[in-house]
């Protein structure tokens, strides 16, 4: 890509003192092509765990009062809502974790 179109133009350079300011600037392209890569890496995994996260959401049938289902637009925003509703009402005492079984169990 980019990094072969630089690397060409350093070749062909006729140049000496230019070759050098050349292969400089061929190196800072190749290290910004790797950061942009790495950036692209990680935006791919961001958004597989957003859509993680939303299926997650989806198969719980777990919706916040007043609002519509997670989807790619609110997903932040509804996981610190639903975040918010733990911490009020605290942690998930056993009678309530074997009715969330069961119900999981009769819907699944």
């Amino acid at each position: 890509m980019i990094g072969g179109a630089v690397k060409q133009a350093i070749q062909a350079s006729p140049s000496h003192g230019q070759d050098h300011e050349k292969q400089r600037l061929y190196a800072q392209v190749q290290k910004l092509h790797q950061e942009n890569s790495q950036m692209q890496d990680q935006l791919r995994r961001l958004y597989s765990f957003k859509r993680s996260v939303i299926k997650i959401f989806q198969g719980l049938n777990v919706q916040v009062p007043g609002r519509a289902h997670a989807n790619m637009d609110n997903i932040e925003h509804y996981i610190n809502k639903v975040k918010a509703m733990l911490e009020l009402s605290g942690h998930v005492d056993d009678e309530t974790l074997d009715r969330i079984a069961g119900f999981v169990r009769d819907n699944m």
